[in-house]
C-alpha cells in the first residue's frame, strides 16, 4: 500500500474513531432516576455570582438570579451511574463538565467537576449547586 492510501486510510479511521467515541457524541438525556432527582426543583450556584439553574430531561437551564430571565442551555451528554448517585454530563470537546446528584431523596447540593469523571482533583466547590432558588 503506498503513502497515498496509507495517509488516507488513518484519516478515515480518525474520523470514525471520533464519531464512535463513547458518550461524546452523544445528545442524550438524564437517566429517569437521576431526572426524578432533580426535576420541578430550582438550584442555584453557591458562590453569590452564580445562577439559578432548572434540569430538563435532556437540558440544563441557567438563569440570571437577579433578572430571572434565561441566559443560557446546555445540552445533557449522558448520565454515568454510580454507587451512591448519577453524573450528569454536559459541554463537549475540551469544555466538559459534569454534575454529581447523590441519588438521596433527602440531598440539598449537586457537586460541580471540571470533566467527564468525579474526581476530587477536578471538584469545583464554588461552582456547585445548591436546593432552592436565590433569595
Amino acid at each position: 500500500m503506498n503513502k497515498k492510501y496509507i495517509g488516507l486510510f488513518l484519516g478515515i479511521m480518525l474520523c470514525v474513531f471520533s464519531i464512535v467515541s463513547p458518550l461524546e457524541g452523544q445528545a442524550k438525556s438524564m437517566s429517569k432516576q437521576a431526572y426524578n432527582l432533580v426535576k420541578n426543583q430550582w438550584w442555584t450556584g453557591v458562590s453569590s455570582s452564580g445562577d439559578d439553574v432548572r434540569f430538563t430531561k435532556t437540558k440544563v437551564k441557567y438563569y440570571d438570579r437577579f433578572l430571572k430571565k434565561l441566559i443560557h442551555m446546555e445540552k445533557i451528554r449522558g448520565c454515568k451511574k454510580y454507587k451512591k448517585g448519577y453524573l450528569i454530563l454536559l459541554g463537549k470537546g475540551k469544555d466538559k463538565y459534569s454534575y454529581f446528584v447523590s441519588s438521596k431523596k433527602s440531598a440539598t447540593t449537586i457537586s460541580y467537576y471540571f470533566g467527564w469523571k468525579k474526581d476530587m482533583d477536578n471538584y469545583a466547590g464554588s461552582s456547585s449547586l445548591k436546593k432552592g432558588r436565590w433569595e
